[in-house]
């Protein structure tokens, strides 16, 4: 058996076992990278307001009063604005208390947080572990690893015999006019190499995330001391859950009279424009 043959019946191992993990993975993904997308859509009815005619928001102390008006067992953490004017305020109470949405024209609260943060959370367990962090996330990790192997593996087998322009042409273009397995090949081949360095970088940062080792490899060959190991984060429900802060927010400090900044910025983000929070002072 030559080598050649070997790599290719190993490829096609690696990729038969490790694909539906990968495809499973892909997939959940997918749901994940539209996750602002999704809480926007099914949280419209409280995220988004109405703004009256020449109307001006409120002030952030009388927000932070109707937040408190609605929730006074729980003290305030932060206060989240938009610059989008129809956006509604998010009023967060920190971990364990959850988050609030405000008319900030009216002063209405809208509701908290919905179910679909818990949903989402389980999303992330089944993305990152099959549900079972304990268990199965050796599971996800080996088939990460596998396929950043797969990607190895598929650029050897790619590699021209002959680096004709003919030959390389073959396996970088579709050739139309092929049928059965020679079109099967030529797809195969084609989308694999021009898709290779995008699936080379999610393999790689996905090992990262994966093994401790290769974190701390990392660190190393960027010239640092690995970090200490952190704490595995608690499991909090999205009634008793921490606001997650949108791409782009920015927080200011605390301020020692306790009141939210009054003053508004604009934080940039492609996703989500014009985030920003403050911290509530203790």
């Amino acid at each position: 058996m030559s080598l050649r043959t070997l790599l290719f019946w190993l490829h096609l191992l690696v990729g038969v076992t490790a694909g539906a993990i990968i495809l499973f993975m892909s997939a959940t993904g997918v749901i994940l990278a539209f996750e602002p997308q999704i809480t926007d859509w099914l949280e419209r009815d409280r995220r988004i307001v109405t703004p009256p005619p020449a109307a001006r928001p409120l002030s952030a102390e009388a927000i932070l009063a109707r937040a408190r008006e609605a929730r006074p067992d729980v003290r305030p953490t932060a206060l989240t604005l938009r610059s989008d004017p129809t956006a509604s305020a998010v009023v967060s109470f920190g971990r364990e208390g959850g988050a609030l949405f405000v008319d900030q024209y009216r002063g209405v609260v809208l509701g908290g947080l919905s179910p679909v943060h818990d949903a989402l959370h389980e999303v992330v367990e089944w993305h990152r572990w099959l549900g079972s962090r304990e268990t199965l996330r050796p599971v996800t990790g080996a088939a990460n690893l596998g396929f950043l192997g797969l990607v190895v593996l598929g650029v050897s087998l790619w590699w021209p015999r002959r680096w004709t322009r003919e030959a390389v042409r073959a396996v970088i273009l579709f050739r139309p006019g092929l049928g059965g397995r020679a079109r099967d090949f030529n797809w195969h081949n084609v989308i694999g190499i021009w898709c290779a360095p995008v699936l080379l970088i999610l393999t790689l940062t996905g090992t990262i995330m994966s093994y401790q080792w290769a974190n701390n490899l990392l660190y190393t060959l960027t010239g640092n001391e690995p970090p200490p190991r952190a704490p595995p984060p608690r499991r909090v429900k999205a009634n008793g859950a921490r606001a997650r802060r949108r791409p782009g927010a920015r927080r200011w400090s605390s301020t020692r009279s306790g009141r939210a900044p009054s003053a508004r910025s604009r934080a940039g983000s492609p996703s989500t424009p014009g985030w920003r929070s403050g911290p509530m002072g203790r």
